[in-house]
């Protein structure tokens, strides 16, 4: 289980080339690089 510690997270939009959707971009990295989940239902999240 990974240890949950408090810090703020920026999270910034921005446009691409797609002009009927935006980019959400994050100040910092969520999870570790190569690490990744996966929840492909309710129950499992």
């Amino acid at each position: 289980m990974l240890k949950a510690s408090p810090k703020n997270i920026h999270i910034y939009l921005e446009s691409n080339p797609n002009p009927n959707s935006l980019k959400f971009v994050l100040s910092e990295m969520l999870i570790p690089d190569g690490m990744s989940f996966d929840f492909p239902n309710a129950e499992s999240a």
